[in-house]
């Protein structure tokens, strides 16, 4: 089974269910940093990043640390960021992983600075510090309620 695990404002993730590692620590990821409306294919399965130009680069991912494996642009102007930047990873999980799970646990480490949305297989399955309601797209503000800029989550699938 593939599976796309597609984040936004990510520098670190790590994904395990219980000691397996879907996704190491510096794994290579695509991302699209221009500022640009990817729209909903983007998160779909079969979506080709680097025939659609997308960089990529090892994570950690970001900008303004020095700590950082892959430097992302924010935009040429500093009081005026791009709001969004989209990463793609695909992972895959053998038919004999999944038929020794009884539930999927994925745990996520993320590191952002205000908010993000996490899809998994085109579905959302996380979000902080992001609006609630209302129809979200790439100009879309964070909520502002930022929270704790390195945060950790576990989500049952």
């Amino acid at each position: 089974m593939k599976v796309a695990l597609i984040m936004g404002f990510v520098w670190c993730v790590g994904c395990a269910s219980g000691q397996t590692a879907f996704v190491p620590f510096r794994s290579q990821w695509f991302y699209s940093d221009d500022g640009s409306d990817q729209g909903d294919a983007w998160r779909q399965q079969g979506f080709d990043p680097e025939s659609e130009g997308w960089s990529s680069g090892l994570a950690s991912l970001g900008y303004g640390r020095t700590q950082l494996n892959t430097q992302i642009r924010f935009g040429s102007d500093l009081g005026n960021r791009h709001r969004t930047t989209y990463f793609l990873h695909e992972f895959e999980v053998s038919s004999l992983q999944i038929s020794q799970i009884n539930v999927l646990e994925l745990s996520c480490v993320l590191e952002r600075r205000c908010g993000a949305i996490v899809y998994l297989n085109g579905t959302e399955i996380w979000r902080e510090g992001m609006p609630d309601e209302g129809m979200l797209d790439f100009q879309t503000f964070a909520d502002g309620s930022g929270g704790p800029f390195d945060t950790e989550s576990s989500t049952a699938l």
